[in-house]
C-alpha cells in the first residue's frame, strides 16, 4: 500500500475511535496472530487485535475502532460480540 493511501485511510478514521463498524475479514493467519479486515462503508483496512475467535475469511463482523497510529500506519479494531 502506498503512503498516500495509508494517510488517507488514517484521516478517515481518526475521528471515529470507539465507533462500531461492519467489516469483512480478508485474512486470517494460521497461527491466529493476525486477522485483517476491510470496512464495508469506508475504504479502510485494519487489524482485528481482540476477540478473534471464530473469524474466517469472508465473514462479516462488527468491530469497534480502538486506535490509529499515523506514524506506524496501524488501524486496530476489536470484535464486538
Amino acid at each position: 500500500m502506498n503512503s498516500i493511501c495509508l494517510v488517507s485511510q488514517l484521516e478517515l478514521t481518526k475521528d471515529r475511535i470507539f465507533e462500531v463498524l461492519l467489516v469483512l475479514v480478508i485474512f486470517v493467519s494460521a497461527a491466529r496472530r493476525a486477522e485483517l479486515s476491510r470496512t464495508l462503508r469506508l475504504p479502510v483496512d485494519g487489524r482485528i487485535i481482540a476477540k478473534q475467535d471464530g473469524l474466517r475469511v469472508g465473514k462479516k463482523v462488527p468491530v469497534e475502532l480502538i486506535s490509529t497510529d499515523p506514524v506506524k500506519g496501524f488501524i486496530d479494531c476489536a470484535r464486538r460480540q
